[in-house]
């Protein structure tokens, strides 16, 4: 293992400031130098178009840590930083300012940048494109109830910026080319739940139409569409996608293929150079090909995965792609990848909003949807990973349980495993996943040390508890208010950690950080450990 050297890492979003966490936990005891564009410590892109849009998460809450943890961890943090070239042979990076950056290990992490609409007036005053904070506090500016927004595009981000808009009292509309929205990742069936769902909020889609010019003088004014139409707009929202931010890799001379090629332990052709998050096209064993995923949880483990493969330990990466999203009262897992198929199954009514969606070729299942169903997670992936072929109306009956649709996988024999998160001995990132899942343990509340927390056993049900500095107790629920994982406690945060998507609540168990908007609810302790928890 390497413990010594210098470990530097470009781009100091999640990936990269995952993979700086890791080194540290990891043991490696060396420099390490986390350098990132933006003048902002390293923070959470999900809120962006959620919480934060909505101003129901405060700022604080967005940032990944405070700045004390990297100067606790010894970190290197360099903000507002460009790295403009990368020098293979001597082993350096060029700052902007012409600084020089030795590496022994290089991490690339620079992320991705929303594709622009090539339309007249797209450089008015008023067309936005979101995906850092700066782009967020402008876009808030622009978000005023009774106003008129215009989003092009029915993407994930277009739809989640609906959805904020139109719970802060916007009007608004959405176009798109499609007929219905986000029908390029989960097709007709399924975006016309979405359809609904939005134009049951008041938004009014336009879908099968594009966007021909914005017009105003000095600032947007309207939208010219490809039908012709003239639609008002207060301020328009482009979210037509992203694409990696390669260039360096490029210049570098590194393989670059719809990303930066990785290996299945994300190293480039150069073995001192690792790319991760959406930037890296990685060789994933489960799929037998290269795959680039543009969602938080691969940005996340893939920082982590890499850190790894950084030290020496690498393991290789085939966790399957995972993303999810909330839309009003709405919140959906997605698991697996699907690129084609030949049927859609929905176990469950969509028009309850709780439901579970199977996509399918030759009749195996190549991804799966829960909506406000959390407690599928594991099973959906459990089927994906069976390859096995199933039963259609099993599947959609919900009276059979998703283990019996299909039979038990067959043995995989040698080579590539098929069957777990991760091939390998470590199977790393399900540790790192489940590891986080808090499991109860029957010391007494009152043996607590003063400002530590446990879920602990509390008359037979798991309590989350804390002990403050005055040496009071409080006990909560240590169910996550967002997709209900259990949470843990982190001694680094002073604070409640939800494994599934982030989540961060204080020791008392208010919200610090999304995707979750509710405190965790007050639990009652014997009377020798009670303690208030709520607040007046």
């Amino acid at each position: 293992m390497t413990t010594r050297g210098t470990m530097v890492i470009v781009g100091a979003g999640l990936a990269g400031a995952s993979a700086a966490e890791a080194l540290r936990a990891e043991g490696f005891a060396g420099r390490i130098v986390l350098i990132g564009e933006e003048p902002e410590l390293p923070y959470d892109r999900p809120p962006l178009s959620k919480g934060y849009l909505s101003g129901e998460t405060p700022r604080a809450q967005v940032h990944l840590q405070d700045s004390a943890f990297y100067a606790d961890h010894d970190i290197e943090l360099l903000t507002g930083t460009r790295i403009t070239d990368l020098d293979r042979n001597g082993g350096q990076l060029v700052v902007d300012t012409g600084e020089r950056l030795g590496f022994d290990r290089l991490l690339l992490a620079t992320g991705a940048v929303p594709r622009r609409l090539p339309v007249p007036g797209g450089d008015l005053a008023g067309v936005h494109y979101l995906r850092t904070l700066a782009d967020a506090d402008a876009l808030r500016q622009d978000l005023r109830p009774g106003g008129h927004l215009v989003v092009v595009g029915a993407g994930w981000i277009g739809a989640e910026i609906a959805a904020s808009a139109r719970q802060q009292g916007m009007e608004v509309t959405v176009l798109d080319p499609a007929p219905v929205p986000l029908a390029r990742v989960l097709g007709p069936e399924v975006g016309e739940f979405y359809r609904r769902l939005h134009a049951g909020h008041g938004v009014q889609l336009l879908m099968r139409t594009g966007v021909e010019a914005f017009r105003g003088t000095g600032r947007v004014q309207e939208v010219l569409t490809s039908d012709g139409r003239r639609i008002d707009a207060h301020a328009v929202v482009v979210g037509i996608g992203v694409q990696p931010r390669t260039e360096l890799a490029e210049r570098a001379g590194l393989i670059v293929d719809d990303g930066v090629v990785v290996d299945e332990l994300l190293r480039t052709g150069d073995p001192r150079i690792f790319a991760a998050g959406d930037i890296a096209r990685a060789r994933h064993s489960f799929y037998d090909q290269h795959v680039r995923v543009e969602h938080w949880a691969t940005a996340r483990d893939q920082g982590v995965a890499a850190a790894r493969g950084m030290l020496g330990r690498g393991a290789s990466y085939d966790a399957l792609p995972y993303f999810f999203s909330d839309q009003y009262d709405t919140g959906m897992e997605y698991r697996g990848r699907a690129t084609r198929w030949d049927r859609v199954v929905f176990r469950g009514d969509p028009d309850s909003r709780e439901f579970l969606a199977f996509w399918l070729q030759d009749g195996r299942v190549l991804a799966g949807m829960n909506v406000n169903v959390w407690n599928a997670g594991d099973d959906v992936e459990a089927l994906l990973r069976s390859r096995a072929q199933v039963d259609p109306d099993r599947l959609a009956d919900p009276r059979v349980p998703l283990a019996e649709v299909s039979p038990p996988p067959l043995p995989t024999g040698g080579g590539a495993n098929k069957t777990g998160v991760l091939s390998g001995p470590l199977k790393f990132v399900r540790q790192f996943l489940r590891d986080r899942f808090t499991v109860a343990d029957a010391t007494p509340a009152d043996e607590l040390a003063v400002g530590e927390g446990r879920v602990l056993d509390v008359a037979g049900e798991k309590v989350a508890v804390y002990k403050d500095p005055a040496g009071n107790l409080h006990g909560l629920s240590p169910v996550c208010t967002h997709a209900r994982c259990l949470v843990q406690w982190s001694a680094a945060d002073t604070a409640w950690n939800c494994p599934c998507h982030g989540a961060r609540f204080s020791p008392t168990g208010q919200v610090l950080r999304g995707p979750a908007k509710k405190d965790l609810a007050p639990r009652p302790l014997p009377a020798i450990d009670r303690h208030d928890t709520s607040t007046p």
